[in-house]
């Protein structure tokens, strides 16, 4: 990662807060990441972060819906808004209704896809009967009625929720995340790098483990005064 945005000095030492923080940009990803820094002391020209980022817990791992096609993405929401109220009758038939927009997206084979999904995740996380025909019935439907046909437990909600991420990642995410990383490769193979300007505030590069949670550069310690 790689430092793009500071806090002013100014505010920071008229504010004194106890913590601060800087937004780095990931190189892998081209995502933005805010990053929390104590502060230790706060000076006439220099402003001394604490040498090592706060860490919190890791988020859970979320789906990036940005590479869901709109009707996709909009029920899949849905869903998840009512999954989260404890609506999971509802969020059961807007799982129903997801699928059905995954289906008409991908065309002639879309139903077989999912249903190819289904039965992979099934063999693949040992889904026994019962859990696997609601989760089924939720996503495919009963014949003729198009929607779950029983009231959906909080337990078999969950379930369900994981299958429709599997799912969405399968078929959208992982495709589209594989061709940008192969696209990042190309362009950094070819020597792409080199024709980013260079503004004097960055020099070398960090050694970064690639599954690290904060790749930060530690030398980031001080903030100082603007020159005038």
């Amino acid at each position: 990662m790689t430092a793009i945005s500071r806090p002013d000095f100014t505010a920071l030492k008229a504010c004194r807060p106890s913590h601060t923080g800087l937004v780095f940009l990931c190189l892998r990803c081209q995502s933005p990441v805010f990053v929390r820094y104590k502060i230790e002391a706060i000076g006439a020209d220099e402003i001394t972060l604490h040498p090592v980022p706060e860490t919190r817990a890791k988020a859970e791992d979320k789906l990036n819906l940005n590479y869901l096609p709109d009707t996709v993405r909009k029920n899949f929401l849905d869903a998840h808004g009512c999954y989260q109220h404890g609506l999971y009758q509802a969020f059961a038939l807007m799982c129903r209704q997801t699928a059905e927009a995954v289906i008409n997206d991908l065309g002639e084979q879309g139903k077989l896809k999912v249903f190819d999904q289904v039965e992979t995740l099934r063999d693949m996380v040992e889904l026994d009967t019962r859990m696997f025909h609601t989760v089924s019935r939720a996503i495919f439907g009963d014949e003729g009625l198009g929607q779950p046909s029983n009231d959906m437990s909080r337990s078999e909600a969950s379930v369900l929720l994981e299958v429709m991420k599997d799912i969405l990642y399968q078929l959208y995410v992982r495709e589209a995340r594989l061709k940008r990383a192969l696209k990042m490769r190309s362009f950094f193979a070819s020597g792409g790098l080199t024709d980013m300007p260079d503004n004097g505030e960055h020099s070398g590069k960090a050694d970064l483990p690639d599954n690290a949670e904060t790749a930060i550069n530690p030398k980031i310690t001080r903030l100082r005064r603007p020159r005038s």
